[in-house]
């Protein structure tokens, strides 16, 4: 096989950002839900909400990269639980505005407080200077991926055979 069909995990950015982030998923979606009974999309939907009370299901799925049906399910459950009201948008009564309730503020600020002792804890062992240019290069990445046509394509231009993809191999030990 030619060293061209395989993609070196320790280099490959995608590779690595989605290992990342897949850990840091399944870790915190343990520890959200053994102390607040809380899944990582409903914590989602609860800091989207807080960064922007009264919006809507579409808004919370474009800023939280969550598909509009699990925001929907995150939604009920946590309507059903008390943390958050929808009621009936006024100028588009299709659309329902989203509102956490008190209990959902004081639930969202104890996650809070967890979500940045576990971001502490994952950037302990980087420098001042490489957490500014980890967050730094993450944002630029953010905005050319949220921004730019040629990095974020249309459905149709997202359809590719289905063998065309390389394999990953790892050089690990």
């Amino acid at each position: 096989m030619s060293e061209q069909s395989v993609i070196d995990r320790k280099t490959f950015v995608p590779y690595l950002l989605e290992a990342i982030t897949n850990r840091i998923g399944a870790n915190v979606a343990r520890i959200y839900w053994a102390e607040y009974g809380i899944g990582l999309a409903e914590w989602r939907v609860l800091a989207a909400l807080a960064i922007e009370p009264g919006t809507t299901v579409m808004r919370i799925s474009e800023i939280s990269a969550i598909d509009q049906g699990a925001v929907s399910r995150s939604i009920f459950s946590l309507s059903e639980r008390g943390y958050l009201i929808a009621e009936i948008d006024p100028l588009d009564r299709r659309r329902r505005t989203l509102t956490i309730t008190p209990s959902g503020q004081t639930l969202h600020d104890r996650m809070l407080q967890r979500a940045l002792l576990e971001q502490e804890k994952l950037l302990s062992g980087l420098t001042e200077s490489e957490r500014t240019s980890l967050v730094a290069a993450l944002q630029k990445l953010h905005h050319r991926l949220f921004r730019s046509t040629d990095i974020n394509p249309s459905p149709a231009q997202k359809r590719s055979p289905r063998n065309s993809t390389p394999r990953i191999q790892s050089h690990e030990a």
